[in-house]
Order: structure tokens, then sequence, then C-alpha cells
């Protein structure tokens, strides 16, 4: 399987994350390409979670983008790291369990969105519409 030529932008940006060590600024750079170039924004995320450490926003956006690129089980590994980190975020919940449904993990995906459920105290979430029969 062939490469495809990366763009000059594609390189500018590449060249932008390589030489970044600030967590915050590789944060932005990510969160702004997350749509358009998800493995560059996945790139910048590694790098600024590596520099952060135990940041567990940074973790779920991660998340995001590897899961944007269908880097599942990446995606759950950053979605886990940032629950243990924001164990009270709804949206890190949701998003863990979103991944894993999409991996057939079905019991541990419930486990997931009860706890998110419990956080929305009376609003409505994901797991209001969830059906996991299909799995």
């Amino acid at each position: 399987m062939r490469r495809r030529k990366a763009t000059a932008q594609q390189r500018a940006l590449r060249l932008r994350i390589d030489g970044c060590d600030d967590p915050a600024q590789l944060a932005a750079i990510a969160e702004a390409w997350v749509e358009d170039q998800p493995a560059l924004a996945a790139r910048a995320y590694r790098k600024a979670a590596a520099a952060a450490g135990e940041d567990g926003v940074i973790h779920n956006n991660l998340g995001v983008a590897c899961w944007n690129m269908g880097n599942k089980g990446e995606a759950r590994d950053a979605f886990r790291r940032a629950a243990i980190l924001l164990p009270a975020d709804r949206n890190v919940l949701e998003n863990l369990a979103g991944v894993l449904v999409d991996l057939r993990c079905e019991e541990e995906a419930r486990e997931y969105f009860r706890r998110a459920a419990g956080l929305a105290r009376g609003r409505r979430t994901l797991l209001a519409n969830v059906d996991l029969h299909g799995y």
C-alpha cells in the first residue's frame, strides 16, 4: 500500500508540532486540526500528553482524535486514562462507553453509561438513546 505524499500544509503542521514542547500550545494546535487532520492532531495530543502528564482533558481529546481515525484501541486507552483523571466528567465517561460499544465490549460500556447517567442528575444522556441488543 502506497502512502500519499504529504501536502505542504501537512508538512508545515508536522514541523510546528515537532518543534513545540508546550502542552497548552500543542493542545491548541491539535484542537484546531482535529476535524481536518486527525492523524496530525493525534500526534500533537500524544506529544502534549507526554509533556503534560496527568491532564485528563488532553487524554480525552487524544481519544477523540484516535477514534476519528478509526484507531479504537488507542482511543479506548486514552479515554480510560482520562476517566481515571476525570472520574466525574460525564463527557469522558460517555466517550469511553461509546468506543467500548464500537469494540463490542457491551458490559463494560453499560457500566460507563450508567456512571455517566448518574452524573447527569435527570438530564438526558446518551444512555437514553443506546440499544446494545444488536451487539
